[in-house]
């Protein structure tokens, strides 16, 4: 192998290792970014669905352990 050939070698293992280490970057982000996104729209279903049985309640005026169901 030539002084070309080890530097051209080491050059593609080198971008290899960084383009392999960016994409576990933005995989782990986007990861994340889903989590969040999931569990936001878990506690808005939760809050919603709490909200209108607590209206219905009130339009009926009485609470009682049928309603909670």
């Amino acid at each position: 192998m030539t002084t070309m050939d080890k530097r051209a070698s080491i050059f593609l293992k080198r971008c290899d290792q960084k383009l392999n280490s960016l994409h576990n970057k933005l995989g782990n982000l986007l990861v994340h970014l889903f989590h969040q996104i999931t569990l936001f729209a878990i506690r808005a279903v939760t809050v919603w669905a709490s909200f209108h049985a607590f209206i219905g309640m009130v339009q009926a005026g009485q609470s009682s352990i049928g309603t909670i169901r």
